[in-house]
């Protein structure tokens, strides 16, 4: 890709989409991806999600089911909205598993609230770069990624090749 195209600062666009690579993981994962309710017609195109939603519609207001890809975007407050969403419906059963893409921004509740509720996180060892067309967005920080999900196993070998991961453990008895 030409040094022209790559962009280092956002452009106050939601329209930044995240790399093959990721995406290809996340079906490695969840076998496949049901629903991503932070989308548009060409994400969608790798992605390859069964129903999706974009900023016109608003994924906020319909269902959302099976295996959820999010990619939700990074500005206040919808981050922390759809950082809720994906919470509640994985902890009432309306979705099996879910993988969510977020900067890892560990100073703020929307983090914290995503930590707490996943089975494991991912800390990308390098600055990921989104695309756009032809163009590329080199990230100004770290990201990190969230499952939520049982298939701990699956999660921990597909994406220690992008980062350390972490799986979720529960203190069973305190002295």
């Amino acid at each position: 890709m030409p040094k022209s195209n790559v962009i280092h600062v956002s452009d106050n666009s939601y329209e930044w989409f995240t790399p093959v690579n990721i995406i290809e993981a996340a079906r490695g994962v969840m076998g496949r991806i049901d629903c991503d309710p932070a989308s548009c017609l060409e994400a969608n195109a790798v992605i390859g999600a069964e129903m999706f939603y974009t900023k016109d519609e608003d994924g906020l207001t319909f269902s959302w089911f099976g295996n959820v890809w999010l990619n939700p975007p990074y500005n206040m407050p919808l981050i922390e909205m759809f950082s809720a969403r994906v919470v509640s419906e994985y902890q009432k059963g309306n979705i099996i598993s879910a993988i969510v893409l977020v900067n890892n921004s560990t100073d703020t509740k929307w983090f914290h609230l995503l930590l707490e509720a996943s089975s494991a996180i991912c800390l990308i060892r390098r600055r990921m770069k989104f695309w756009n067309g032809d163009k590329i967005l080199a990230a100004r920080q770290g990201q990190a990624i969230f499952y939520l999900g049982t298939n701990l196993n699956k999660f921990a070998g597909v994406f220690s090749d992008f980062g350390a991961v972490m799986c979720k453990y529960k203190v069973l008895q305190t002295l």
